[in-house]
């Protein structure tokens, strides 16, 4: 299968690539940075198209000139420079130009280009605040038919993808899968998305022997997927036939505190400086309760999708590969 992976480039793109790569895909990175420096061990294995989103016309030429079977659709706003919990926040006109616009190009070039399979990457930020049980203390693990109330324009733009792919799947045939993922962790993600990582934060200043301090919200739970993990989903998602849902939940079923991950990465370093305050909201008050652990069983019975990484042995990759450099 050849396989076009809009944002391949990013942080997950470049493991979804390798997953691509190891599961004997053909792919081809469409993306509109330059920057290949997170694929550089696999960067002769495929095919690198500078192209944007944002222009139909750009992403049939992509699909139509590297005869292209099947669509991983990644690419999204997310700015190095950002400070904000939400990366679309910096520019909404741009941000919905690329993540919902953007999409919906996806979708319409493949029908276009009679391309019948397209995966989505989307996030569990879909559903915005989580109340009741399964919030803060029980985090008991939610389905995917938890109530959707997004509350940050990147997350709108997500479920606008989730709806417009499920759309083109119920007119045009488009077999569309969405995937709702876990807060991920990996190699480089510290680097290219700053605010957003503190679990990264902490392995990183680990390794370089960087003290950690973190005022507050160590109590906070939060269902980690590693990036491995989340390569390998997009594959099963890829190589799935129809699939009786539009998305599904990847993650490891299992909230862990802020406080419980920091003990994690000391067993690798153990003279690390970590510092983690009590309470909730790690990423501040305006993010307690966006927190939650995914209830992982739909994946697993019609995708076959398990997590192989805890957070233990996600940390221990994630070290192995930074040892790399």
């Amino acid at each position: 299968m050849r396989v076009l992976v809009t944002g391949g480039l990013g942080v997950n793109g470049s493991w979804v690539l390798r997953a691509l790569l190891e599961h004997g895909h053909d792919a081809v990175c469409f993306d509109y940075s330059t920057d290949s420096k997170l694929i550089q061990d696999i960067s002769n294995k495929l095919r690198i198209v500078k192209g944007d989103i944002s222009d139909v016309e750009e992403i049939k030429t992509a699909l139509r000139d590297n005869q292209i079977d099947s669509i991983i659709h990644m690419a999204a706003l997310v700015s190095p420079e950002v400070t904000s919990i939400d990366p679309a926040k910096a520019n909404a006109v741009r941000g919905f130009e690329i993540n919902a616009k953007g999409t919906l190009n996806v979708l319409e070039a493949a029908r276009l280009c009679d391309i019948r399979k397209i995966v989505y990457t989307s996030s569990k930020g879909v559903y915005g605040e989580i109340t009741g049980r399964f919030g803060h203390p029980n985090y008991v693990p939610l389905t995917e038919d938890y109530p959707k109330n997004p509350s940050s324009i990147y997350d709108v733009t997500k479920l606008f993808g989730e709806n417009i792919g499920a759309v083109y799947s119920r007119i045009y045939g488009i077999d569309f899968t969405a995937l709702r993922f876990a807060h991920i962790y990996s190699p480089g993600k510290l680097e290219r998305h700053g605010p957003l990582s503190i679990h990264d934060r902490i392995i990183m200043n680990a390794y370089s022997g960087t003290p950690t301090r973190v005022e507050s919200g160590g109590e906070t739970r939060d269902d980690l997927i590693y990036v491995r993990d989340v390569g390998n989903a997009h594959v099963l998602a890829l190589n799935a036939k129809k699939p009786p849902h539009v998305a599904y939940h990847f993650g490891t079923g299992n909230a862990v505190s802020l406080i419980a991950f920091g003990h994690i990465v000391r067993e690798f370093f153990p003279n690390s400086q970590i510092e983690i305050g009590s309470g909730l909201g790690y990423y501040g008050k305006n993010t307690i309760g966006t927190q939650c652990a995914l209830d992982c069983s739909l994946a697993k019975a019609e995708l076959g999708f398990e997590a192989h990484y805890d957070v233990r042995g996600g940390v221990k990759d994630y070290v192995s590969w930074i040892g790399r450099g």
